[in-house]
């Protein structure tokens, strides 16, 4: 009698293979060193906004191509996958998307103040009057309360001439203009020059300390943490503070004497001479300080 199935081998099927599993083992290589490449470029892309030399534009930029080359890594990775499940995919995005944003705003925010505060060149900007004919008022102080004065001199010379160094206010096509320069208190180096607007603050931080500005307005420190220069310009008025230096050390601060004063609207002439510096009536800053975190 013979035994049944006595020395044979069964055979069993084989697994059968999904087609996930399939699509996986069947899939060309290089199509993972084409992954490989795109990981390392996403990469690049992620890491040089981080970079404290790159400009905040290409910060920017950079950050937006590493958000798409995420996101077009992980739309690749369900493709061939499939097992990548949406909850975790989403999820995925949604950690790089938060550590995209957070880089990209800090390291923007922090870059461009930076840029802001380095910038020694500029230009105030300011519409033109409605009255394009009339003349210009100056004001003292960077508020509406002080003593506003028509310009009665004739168009192109100076308001007012301090001990050799002149305040020029005038118009040109209802555009107000202002040019001046501003000295130290040793008379010998310019911490601010201004021609018809267009404004250069010194570089040396022992002649000027910082400055800060908007569109239209500039406000300049000397070597020594006080202000020296400040300017707001509107359509109609120059409200402006400052204190001029001669090469014999002689020096002349003009003043709001707000919030000293808050009666008396017209301005006060502090006179310096020798170098001294005298604390009565400062320029208060209108600004936060330093420039490079209050841009």
């Amino acid at each position: 009698m013979l035994g049944v199935g006595k020395g044979r081998k069964h055979r069993t099927a084989p697994p059968e293979v999904s087609t996930t599993a399939r699509s996986i083992l069947q899939s060309p290589p290089q199509k993972h060193g084409i992954k490989l490449a795109e990981i390392v470029v996403t990469a690049i892309f992620a890491i040089l906004p981080v970079l404290p030399f790159v400009p905040v534009v290409w910060k920017v930029i950079l950050s937006l191509l590493a958000w798409g080359g995420f996101w077009h890594l992980m739309s690749k990775e369900v493709e061939y996958s499939k097992v990548l499940q949406k909850q975790v995919f989403f999820e995925r995005v949604g950690l790089v998307t938060l550590w995209i944003g957070i880089v990209l705003w800090t390291t923007t925010v922090t870059a461009w103040k930076s840029e802001q505060a380095s910038i020694m060149t500029g230009e105030l900007e300011v519409g033109p009057s409605n009255d394009l004919n009339s003349k210009p008022l100056v004001q003292v102080g960077p508020e509406a309360d002080g003593t506003k004065w028509i310009i009665g001199v004739p168009n192109g010379d100076p308001w007012i001439t301090i001990w050799g160094d002149e305040l020029l206010v005038r118009k040109d096509n209802g555009k107000i203009l202002i040019t001046t320069h501003v000295r130290d208190r040793n008379g010998s180096s310019v911490v601010v020059d201004i021609v018809d607007n267009k404004w250069t603050v010194s570089s040396l931080q022992n002649i000027s300390w910082d400055k800060n500005y908007t569109n239209n307005a500039l406000e300049v420190k000397d070597g020594r943490d006080r202000v020296v220069f400040q300017v707001v310009l509107l359509p109609d008025v120059v409200r402006v503070q400052g204190e001029w230096w001669t090469e014999d050390k002689r020096g002349l601060r003009l003043v709001r004497p707000y919030p000293f004063d808050r009666v008396r609207t017209g301005p006060v002439f502090v006179e310096m001479n020798g170098g001294t510096y005298k604390f009565e009536f400062p320029i208060e800053p209108i600004f936060k300080y330093p420039s490079v975190v209050s841009q």
